[in-house]
């Protein structure tokens, strides 16, 4: 799941500060005006909601159904893709500035996450290992779960550490870019390219199941920048308003394909969808405009987080469903009001000066 801008999974669709309540998409006769970074988007944030519902859904129905929680998680991931191709690539955000905020987006509530549940857990099926955690707080664990085993009460983290590398690629790119004549795009597109090649040969070749082979990085970084190439190539291209539908309508589709199809192509069309939003008919903006997605949407990092564990705890018979739902939505919109926002803003707040001391320093002002 994440993609803090994200996020997250997951996540940020744009600043996260400002006000959530503005007016509906108004009708237009042409695509939508390119997205102004300082203010929300509300059908971004319902994308994101629309996300957070997939992996609910998938999570609490039947385990026959978790199919649909994956494709929740692929939401999130082709959003975090334009969204951090915008950040990096069209507003040319400094590097510093961009790490700053991941991290302040991101860390606090994962890391009181991991703290609770460590302790909390303890006496229950799902206790886990300080190496565990440990691994979880330093984005290392996806690899553990894909080439170890699981880790239920946490395993969800495996969504936010390809979130945490594909930022930290991301950044190294844009760096490189704005030093040296490349095209970001193609080097991003090559990636993408060889990410989804690699995903084919883990299944197909070497005959690993879905954990084993998409919950790694080098397989799944796919998801993500096929969506920031996307963004770069279609963000100044008028594209008739069907297109992101029928491109949704196929990656949806795609859900039900051989998992190497589902990763590769499935992914593409879904970047398309996503990076072709603004010119989408208005009653499709409308609905993802709406008060209730826009909201889970804002909520979605927080919840995603905490479903985790009680949905575990209700597969193993320990709680009720309606305990599970109650207590995973409860903690999230406790975890997003009381750690993920206040810690968010005070961080960005307090360290503005803050550079990190290695080679993206360097990159606080773009080169001329």
């Amino acid at each position: 799941m994440t993609a803090a801008a994200e996020p997250g999974i997951p996540m940020g669709a744009s600043t996260p500060d400002t006000d959530p309540g503005a007016p509906l998409i108004k009708d237009r006769a042409e695509p939508a005006a390119p997205v102004n970074p300082h203010h929300r988007v509300h059908y971004l944030d319902g994308w994101r909601g629309v996300s957070i519902g997939l992996v609910l859904l998938g999570h609490f129905l039947p385990q026959s159904m978790t199919g649909i929680a994956n494709e929740g998680v692929e939401f999130f991931f082709v959003l975090s893709g334009r969204l951090m191709a915008e950040i990096l690539f069209v507003d040319k955000t400094a590097l510093p500035k961009f790490y700053r905020r991941r991290i302040s987006r991101i860390y606090p509530a994962m890391f009181v996450f991991v703290l609770l549940t460590f302790v909390g857990m303890h006496w229950t099926a799902l206790a886990y290992k300080p190496l565990a955690a440990a691994m979880a707080l330093t984005f290392t664990i996806n690899y553990g779960l894909a080439l170890a085993h699981g880790v239920p009460a946490i395993d969800n983290l495996w969504s936010l550490c390809i979130e945490e590398h594909a930022y930290l690629l991301l950044g190294v790119i844009a760096f490189i870019a704005r030093r040296r004549a490349i095209k970001p795009v193609v080097v991003i597109a090559v990636i993408a390219a060889l990410s989804a090649i690699d995903g084919i040969v883990s299944t197909t070749v070497f005959h690993q199941t879905y954990f084993q082979s998409y919950w790694r990085t080098d397989a799944r970084l796919a998801s993500i920048f096929f969506s920031a190439a996307a963004f770069l190539v279609l963000r100044n291209r008028k594209v008739p308003p069907r297109t992101p539908l029928a491109a949704l309508a196929a990656g949806v589709a795609l859900m039900f394909a051989p998992v190497p199809i589902h990763y590769s192509l499935g992914s593409l069309c879904l970047a398309i969808a996503v990076c072709t939003l603004d010119s989408a008919y208005k009653p499709l903006l409308n609905v993802l405009s709406v008060r209730a997605l826009t909201t889970a949407g804002l909520w979605s990092y927080s919840i995603y987080l905490w479903q985790q564990p009680f949905y575990r705890l209700q597969h193993h018979g320990d709680i009720p469903l309606w305990a599970s739902i109650a207590l995973g939505l409860g903690m999230g919109v406790a975890s997003y009001h009381l750690v993920e926002t206040p810690a968010r803003r005070w961080l960005n707040a307090h360290w503005r000066s803050w550079k990190p001391p290695f080679l993206f320093a360097a990159a606080a002002v773009p080169a001329a």
